[in-house]
């Protein structure tokens, strides 16, 4: 039986469910679906209006025949890989986008997906990338897709003027901790991430409406 192909493309405003649910996918890996509380809307609205907010590279699998001989290479070409004959009978699901640019139908499944947003080294000067959220589906783990999505996006960042790529990883994933030291994204022992979010966010904003 011939291999599934696999492609990473740009995300598109049809694919704000697609994006939720691989956010949802995280989750529930890490036993924390419950601190999830965006919204598809918000996913479409803070990612593809007048100033999005972040970019999202999307990997699929079981694209039409046709749409595999579209461009690759640069920021909007797709990079090419190839999965198992396993996987070839996994019926649909979570489409992607409900129409190619020519208004051919797309028959793809959802693989994976790398969300991220620009950053900016004030010691640098140079642009660069944070990786926000990273994720396989289960059914796609162990063929590249990770490694293809990782490295996509650092092609992306690049091409867009970006020299760098940063991320924070989970106390307690470990296997995400060595997958990234692999690909040669190092740790860095000098940094501590601090946060303020929801009640402690609006009291420090708070602060200065008091004039204090």
């Amino acid at each position: 039986m011939q291999k599934q192909k696999f492609e990473i493309r740009l995300a598109m405003a049809e694919d704000a469910e697609i994006i939720h649910a691989g956010l949802l996918m995280i989750a529930r890996h890490l036993k924390a679906e419950g601190k999830v509380t965006s919204t598809i809307e918000d996913i479409r609205r803070h990612g593809f209006g007048p100033q999005p907010a972040f970019q999202v590279l999307i990997a699929e699998v079981g694209l039409a025949p046709s749409s595999l001989q579209r461009g690759e290479g640069g920021p909007q070409g797709r990079m090419r890989g190839a999965i198992g004959p396993e996987f070839a009978d996994i019926p649909p699901h979570l489409p992607l986008g409900p129409l190619l640019p020519d208004g051919e139908k797309r028959e793809a499944m959802f693989a994976g997906m790398c969300l991220f947003f620009p950053s900016f080294s004030t010691w640098r000067g140079q642009k660069g990338a944070y990786i926000q959220d990273i994720v396989v589906d289960e059914r796609f783990r162990g063929f590249g897709v990770g490694v293809a999505l990782v490295r996509h996006t650092a092609a992306h960042v690049r091409a867009e003027g970006g020299t760098y790529l940063r991320l924070s990883v989970d106390a307690e994933n470990v296997s995400a901790q060595h997958f990234y030291e692999r690909l040669g994204l190092s740790w860095s022992r000098d940094e501590r991430i601090h946060a303020a979010y929801g009640d402690a966010f609006e009291a420090l904003a708070g602060q200065h409406e008091s004039g204090v």
